[in-house]
């Protein structure tokens, strides 16, 4: 497959355009952590160009659990941190 550009959309207003050779992750994660609060997986979604063999649905489908995963690990990083810094004003 040649150098095709991945556009996946987060929610309304936020996008990232990956390229299918060499995503920048970095840009991706850097993303979903500035938007993290309006975030819906259900409404993440993948777009290509359909003249090529990727496989849309499946990507989308793993990134919404990896974006998922991500999203619950830093709420839970939130979470402890507020429980410490909250231990230290007692």
């Amino acid at each position: 497959m040649e150098n095709e550009k991945i556009q996946l959309r987060l929610n309304e207003t936020v996008s990232v355009e990956l390229s299918s050779d060499t995503p920048d992750m970095q840009t991706m994660i850097d993303i979903i952590v500035e938007n993290r609060a309006t975030i819906n997986i259900d409404d993440i979604t993948v777009s290509c160009p359909d003249d090529n063999d990727f496989d849309k649905e499946g990507f989308e489908e793993m990134i919404k659990e990896v974006i998922k995963q991500y999203l619950e690990t830093l709420r839970l990083e939130e979470s402890c941190y507020q429980q410490i810094i909250e231990s230290l004003n007692v």
